[in-house]
């Protein structure tokens, strides 16, 4: 008899291999031996949300999460559930057409972004962690943050300082490389990016855009000091997508991502 822990890797593996229906039985089966092994009730509904989840019912597993927090106020995984379910349920009525953008120019209001944008349960992917100061903002709100950092230095400092954090996980890659970024974070709720507040203006803005059409984020917060002062300077501009919003196209999630922290 498998586990809970088993049976719940077996259902990602299932997810990832585009095997949604298979999924949804293995889940079912671990809600069952949730209830013999006997694991609480939260828990037991945060399994049958991702249950719900795997076969697409974005309102059942919705329910199922609210149901688990309101036993467990603080459960990450539930958290999490609770946040991807209005993901999908939005991305169901069409309004997943835009992100909220934020382009600042100073660390300081950075990282009070840090500590103010992400919600609970949702997934974060920062771009340019350095030694992980806007990270550690990141990790007290968000279920999962993924750091991304280029040099080997950085990322030992930050695997040494988040080694006892659960929910941030460290990635050495450059910010280019969006293969292995998609490879370990395929969506994400939030992107942070800041890989040196004087980078080109023109590349920046590339980036950004790479990273809103490939983690489909709905908000996104980008550093570079001299985009800001380009805007700052600004008598006026023409207004064409709503205030604070950015459009882009829509993106259908895929099966096999990832609907665990």
């Amino acid at each position: 008899m498998r586990t809970v822990a088993e049976l719940k890797a077996a259902a990602r593996a299932c997810l990832k291999a585009g095997k949604p229906r298979q999924a949804q039985a293995v889940y079912a089966q671990a809600v069952r031996q949730a209830r013999a092994e006997g694991w609480g009730q939260a828990d037991a509904l945060v399994l049958e949300a991702l249950r719900q989840l795997a076969s697409e019912d974005a309102a059942a597993a919705q329910e199922a999460a609210e149901a688990a927090l309101a036993l467990s106020p603080d459960h990450r995984e539930a958290l999490h559930c609770r946040a991807e379910a209005a993901r999908r349920l939005a991305r169901a009525a069409g309004d997943d057409r835009a992100c909220e953008l934020h382009l600042v120019g100073r660390v300081a209001r950075y990282r009070e972004l840090a500590s103010t944008i992400p919600q609970e349960g949702e997934v974060v992917v920062e771009v340019g962690a350095s030694t992980g100061e806007t990270t550690s903002r990141l990790a007290r709100r968000a279920a999962k943050v993924v750091a991304i950092e280029l040099t080997a230095h950085n990322c030992a400092r930050l695997r040494t300082r988040f080694g006892a954090t659960p929910n941030v996980g460290i990635l050495q890659c450059d910010a280019w490389d969006l293969g292995t970024v998609a490879g370990r974070q395929p969506r994400a709720d939030v992107v942070f990016i800041d890989v040196g507040g004087s980078a080109p203006a023109g590349r920046m803005l590339d980036l950004a855009r790479k990273y809103r059409h490939l983690l489909g984020p709905r908000a996104m917060v980008l550093r570079n000091t001299e985009l800001n002062d380009f805007v700052d300077s600004l008598a006026s501009h023409e207004q064409q997508a709503g205030v604070g919003r950015w459009s882009h196209p829509r993106r259908r999630p895929n099966r096999s991502e990832a609907i665990e922290p």
